[in-house]
């Protein structure tokens, strides 16, 4: 996980106290310029007639995140990401279904790994908006932004807890029954054992 953003001693409106953005290449908005008017544009010469050469700026993520059109970015591409993981978690269970999967065996275990992985790139989804979101509550108050990053984290590091937990508690449960299985499966033989001996017995006595 990215660290949580600091406060020091520079002012919150410093790029300083700032993290540098982790959202993805995907979802970073430019503009084109006649004028290099923001900082760290860069020429680009137009491959066709019909694009415009210029000076092109990524507006957003920005250096010093402020207004409604950063929190909108946020949100616009955390919904199409969340809405791409549904679509390739619908997908899935699609093709499960065509393929005539059983619900036991090779084929469920496949579909509860492909979904894992579909929950992990959702949960990395969410993570990188909360850490936009940090970045912007920042530049307003450093202390602000930085302890809503160390409350995400300190909330990921609880579940994580409790996901391992639960597991260990399902394993051992699984290791209960399946003892149990054995113990009863072994007591079911030595009763089919003891019925075909005592049925010899008898037939011998007749």
């Amino acid at each position: 996980h990215t660290s949580p953003p600091r406060g020091g001693a520079a002012p919150p409106f410093l790029p300083a106290v700032l993290p540098p953005s982790i959202m993805p290449r995907i979802a970073h908005v430019e503009i084109t310029e006649p004028f290099p008017t923001r900082a760290g544009a860069r020429y680009v010469e137009a491959s066709l007639p019909r694009l415009q050469s210029g000076w092109r700026s990524t507006i957003f993520p920005s250096l010093l995140p402020s207004g409604r059109d950063e929190v909108f970015h946020v949100e616009r591409w955390l919904e199409q990401a969340l809405r791409a993981h549904a679509d390739a978690d619908e997908a899935r269970e699609r093709q499960a279904r065509q393929n005539g999967r059983s619900q036991d065996g090779e084929g469920s275990v496949l579909e509860a790994f492909e979904r894992a992985e579909t929950l992990g790139a959702a949960f990395e989804s969410l993570s990188t908006a909360m850490h936009e979101l940090c970045r912007q509550a920042t530049v307003e108050c450093a202390d602000r932004g930085r302890l809503l990053w160390r409350v995400w984290c300190l909330a990921c590091h609880t579940q994580e807890q409790l996901l391992a937990r639960t597991a260990h508690v399902r394993a051992q449960h699984t290791a209960l029954m399946q003892g149990e299985e054995t113990v009863i499966g072994g007591l079911r033989r030595e009763l089919a054992a003891m019925q075909a001996q005592r049925d010899a017995e008898r037939s011998r006595a007749e």
